[in-house]
Formats: structure tokens, sequence, C-alpha cells
């Protein structure tokens, strides 16, 4: 791996975050019900949906085919320039919404979408998943555009949908170290925990993963200094990271030639919706999840 697009790799990865998209058909109608019939004090830090799609390395061959199609986004797309033995998860092409809350990039495996909220929007599942939903669909459609099509149809392995929740001392999350490893860990020491992190794969329909991993976070006001070392930095803020990942990897993993679709696609977006609206905070304050099939 030569130097020139080592640095490329390093930074282009930071913005590697699962995602999801949908047309929903009648999904959409129940989620909204179940999404909006509560309000959920906690802040929804980012949302994310990728489509994973058989390799190709010549994806850059269509730029400007793919800048027609996507509307919203600024104009002249970012072509990376890469050698042509580059590794084929390297982003190729990436964009940003006109408004700078979205980043669509292109690999040679994968299209993703990540979406970074407001504060008119952070505090409302349903907004922020439907904001996804309007701006995704068209990532399904434009997957023929590079080749990804069978049968007349877009063509991908498998999606998913990724939606990270920040909860704080509003949240009642004083100590959120503590709070992880007093709730959820069974392990015990006389050391000083400094970090704390669980994580639980759980399957529905035999088919999607429903991943759900709480961390620590901190934020500092400053950088690192000049070697990369935060002494002498307090951090600014503290609290507990939650993600909630689902996606149709398991069905992937076990079926042998499984291939994703819209419909696959779909339920995806209906089930973190739910999950979202209904299971997340409980999950964190209670550790557990009692799903009911609607």
């Amino acid at each position: 791996m030569s130097s020139e697009w080592t640095f490329d790799l390093r930074k282009y990865k930071k913005m590697r975050i699962g995602l999801a998209f949908a047309n929903l058909g009648y999904y959409n109608y129940y989620a909204a019900i179940y999404c909006c019939a509560e309000v959920i004090a906690m802040i929804i830090q980012n949302c994310s949906f990728t489509v994973h799609f058989p390799q190709n390395v010549t994806i850059r061959e269509n730029l400007f085919n793919l800048e027609k199609h996507f509307i919203g986004f600024q104009k002249p797309f970012t072509l990376v320039p890469l050698p042509p033995d580059a590794p084929a998860d390297i982003p190729r092409i990436v964009a940003a919404s006109n408004g700078q809350h979205s980043q669509l990039m292109f690999t040679g495996t994968n299209v993703q979408l990540t979406v970074r909220f407001d504060d008119n929007f952070n505090t409302d599942v349903c907004k922020c998943i439907e904001y996804v939903r309007n701006k995704s669909t068209s990532m399904i459609d434009a997957l023929p555009i590079i080749g990804a099509e069978a049968n007349g149809k877009p063509k991908l392995y498998f999606s998913g949908l990724s939606i990270s929740f920040l909860f704080s001392e509003k949240d009642g999350i004083n100590a959120p170290i503590e709070y992880i490893s007093s709730n959820f860990l069974k392990c015990k020491s006389n050391l000083r925990e400094d970090e704390a992190q669980f994580r639980v794969a759980y399957v529905v329909d035999e088919k999607y993963y429903v991943n759900v991993m709480l961390q620590n976070y901190r934020e500092f006001a400053n950088g690192p200094d000049e070697r990369g070392s935060f002494v002498k930095l307090a951090p600014s803020k503290e609290g507990l990271l939650v993600n909630l990942d689902i996606n149709d990897r398991y069905a992937f993993n076990n079926e042998e030639g499984y291939l994703s679709s819209a419909e696959a696609a779909e339920k995806i977006v209906w089930l973190a919706e739910q999950f979202a609206s209904k299971y997340v905070k409980e999950f964190v304050e209670k550790g557990e999840i009692q799903y009911v099939l609607e």
C-alpha cells in the first residue's frame, strides 16, 4: 500500500458507518404510529445506511451518471484519486448534500449514506429516520447504474441501518462507566475502570440481526497535543452512547446464495423505527427487550 493513499484510507474509514434506506410501503404507516407515539429524551447523534453489492472497482467510470441520478447533493462529486490496484473497500466517489448534513460514499463494494442531525431533528426519532428514508430511496435505484443488477432488478448482498443515541445526566446517566459495569457486566475487579462496553446481537425472523451496543463516551473542548496525548485535558462532556444496528446479514451468512432486496430493506427500516422508539430506552433502563411481533 503506497503512502499516497494510506492517508485517504484513514480519513475515509472514519466516515464508514453502516446505514439503511427504504421506500417503505405499509411498513411506513405502522412505523409512524409507533415512532411518534412517544417522545424519547435522548439525542440521536447520527443515522446511516449501507447497501453492499458485488465488487466493482471501475465504479468511477459511472461518475457523471451518478451525479445526474442523485438529487440534493452538491455537484461535482469528489472523485478520489486511487491507483488501479487499490483495495475495493477504499472510497471511490464522495458527495455531500446541499445542506451539509448528509454524506454519500461509494466504494467498490458498497454505497453508504451517513447523516448527522442538528437540533431541529436530533430528539425526534421519527424525523431522523424519515429524513434518511427520503434521502436514501435512490440508493437502491442507483445500483443498476454501476452494474449491480440481476433479472432487471438491483442486485445487493445485504443492507443495514445504524442509529447512534447519546444519553447524559438529563436521562439519569450520571456515571456511564459504573452504569454499564453494574447493570450489564458480571466481571469484578479491585482496579479502577476507565472504559466500559457491552454488546449483544439478537435475531429477528431468522433473517435480521438486531445489534445493541452500549459504551461510555467523552468529548473534549480541545484536541490532543502534537504527540496525540490528552494529558491535562479534562472531558467537557461524558455520557452513554447506544448504537442500534439492524441488518439482514444473518440471512446472508446462513442462507446459501442469499441476495437481499428492496423489501428486506423496507423491513430493516421498519424494525429500526420500532426498536428505536419502543425498545432502546427500556433496554438502557432495565437491560431487557421483550419484542412483540407486530
